[in-house]
Order: C-alpha cells, then sequence, then structure tokens
C-alpha cells in the first residue's frame, strides 16, 4: 500500500489551476448557436417594394436591386444575388424578420458601397 504525498502548496494549486482550466475548456467547448431570422442577398432585380419589402415614406426614388453584386473574401454569402442602389433623396423601406425573437441580443451586419455621403443622409435603422 503506497502512502499518500504529503499535502503541499504547490500541489494543491496544480490541482485548482487543473480544475479550473477543465471548467474553461469546458466552458469554451459547448457550441454557440444562433439563428438567422432575416438575410436578405437581393437574389431579383426590379422594385424592393415588389419583393417582400414594404414601403413607408418617399414617392420618388424608388429603391431597386440590380447589379452589381457586392463581395467579400471569404464571406460565405458574398457573390450571392444583387445589391440595392439608392439616391440620396426618396423611398424608405423595410423588410420584417422571418422570425419573432423574444428574448437575447440581435446583432446584424451587412456589406455596403457608399460613394457618397452627406450630412443627414442614412440607409440603415434597426
Amino acid at each position: 500500500m503506497k502512502t499518500p504525498l504529503p499535502a503541499s502548496p504547490l500541489r494543491s494549486w496544480r490541482l485548482h489551476l487543473a480544475a479550473a482550466c477543465t471548467a474553461l475548456c469546458a466552458t469554451f467547448a459547448t457550441p454557440a448557436s444562433a439563428q438567422v431570422l432575416l438575410e436578405e442577398n437581393f437574389t431579383f432585380t426590379g422594385l424592393l417594394t415588389n419583393n417582400g419589402w414594404t414601403g413607408f415614406s418617399g414617392t420618388t426614388n424608388f429603391i431597386s436591386a440590380g447589379t452589381p453584386q457586392l463581395i467579400y473574401p471569404n464571406l460565405p454569402s458574398s457573390g450571392t444575388g444583387n445589391s440595392a442602389g439608392m439616391t440620396n433623396t426618396g423611398q424608405d423601406a423595410y423588410k420584417l424578420f422571418t422570425t419573432n425573437n423574444s428574448s437575447g441580443n440581435i446583432y446584424t451586419s451587412f456589406l455596403v458601397n457608399v460613394s457618397t455621403a452627406a450630412t443627414g443622409d442614412y440607409f440603415y435603422s434597426f
């Protein structure tokens, strides 16, 4: 029968460090989950309001989808579909989420190519 090693501060510290690393690894090993609430790649051409979008202000310069595509390296949906072109005044439009989210955070991302902008211009709201 082996005699247990006497307790030492160094051994105790190593056990606590090992336990902390195991707990940390278990935390980061838990898979993250996310649900896409809305993805729009403008896979159509023509007015947004004829393709699931709702116009809510403006009676000129209606927003249309068409070429060119927006491309960003390593972005999974890059190069898919078209883009929406806007002028500095005119229609405002929105598209609803496909699913309601009643808790947690909502994150958003998009590709945009701005050629000119002036004080007061906007293209996105949340």
